[in-house]
């Protein structure tokens, strides 16, 4: 299985107050996006995407949601606290919520997956109404 980490700027989202949401492109067939020659049409896009659609905080009480259909899957990152604003407290639990998720599909689905993307906020935020550094986190593990 590939794990891919993405570190991403959320701080658009915090500020607006909304839930920090990523679309991610899903794979074309043909693997380069352009049209087979002297055809108009676009090519189809590949994969089954699973992404969890609450926090990940106990593996036998996940939700998940599948996409196998259309241009994007939409992720949503969710807030997680951590004890300190430090790059590798964000790393490491970046690592073990992405770990934890993983197990937690395959005990549920049975599946193991092929790909998985990990989104992890650049920075820890300061949630001062309740005294901790919080960083946003989402994945997708991709099936076939």
């Amino acid at each position: 299985m590939t794990i891919n980490v993405r570190y991403l700027d959320v701080s658009d989202a915090i500020k607006s107050g909304k839930q920090p949401v990523l679309h991610v492109n899903r794979p074309f067939v043909n693997r380069t996006g352009l049209p087979a020659p002297f055809s108009r049409s676009q090519p189809g896009r590949t994969g089954t995407f699973w992404v969890p659609n609450r926090r990940i905080l106990d593996p036998a009480d996940q939700g998940w949601a599948c996409t196998k259909q259309g241009d994007i899957v939409i992720v949503p990152l969710f807030a997680y606290q951590t004890s300190s604003p430090s790059s590798s407290k964000l790393v490491a639990a970046g690592m073990t919520l992405g770990i934890a998720a993983i197990d937690g599909f395959r005990r549920i689905h049975g599946a193991i997956p092929i790909e998985s993307h990990l989104f992890v906020s650049d920075r820890c935020y300061l949630d001062e109404a309740r005294n901790r550094y919080d960083f946003y986190f989402g994945l997708t593990l991709r099936i076939a």
